[in-house]
């Protein structure tokens, strides 16, 4: 069996040992690159989300800084408080 002419030479042969080592054996190898690139996709929305959360927080910081009636409200909400004399009622939802 007679090997194509292309083949037989060795700049050509090695040229295709080092693109199959590149792509599949080296360290940094195509489907490592494909796994790192979504990765770094993933990071990027969770950035973007708590930078997003980050600014949330912060207007509500200043608007509990700023009005009392937010600053009760955030409190009866979250923190389940009361005034005095009050009754409170919890309702939970069953999962």
């Amino acid at each position: 069996m007679k090997l194509p002419r292309w083949l037989g030479n060795r700049y050509s042969l090695t040229s295709i040992c080092f693109v199959a080592w590149m792509i599949f054996f080296d360290r940094d190898d195509i489907p490592t690159q494909w796994a790192r690139h979504r990765q770094l996709e993933e990071l990027k929305h969770s950035r973007d989300y708590y930078r997003q959360q980050t600014v949330l927080a912060r207007h509500e910081l200043d608007s509990m800084k700023t009005d009392p009636a937010v600053l009760e409200r955030i409190a009866r909400e979250k923190y389940l408080m009361k005034k005095e004399g009050e009754e409170l009622f919890v309702i939970t939802k069953d999962k």
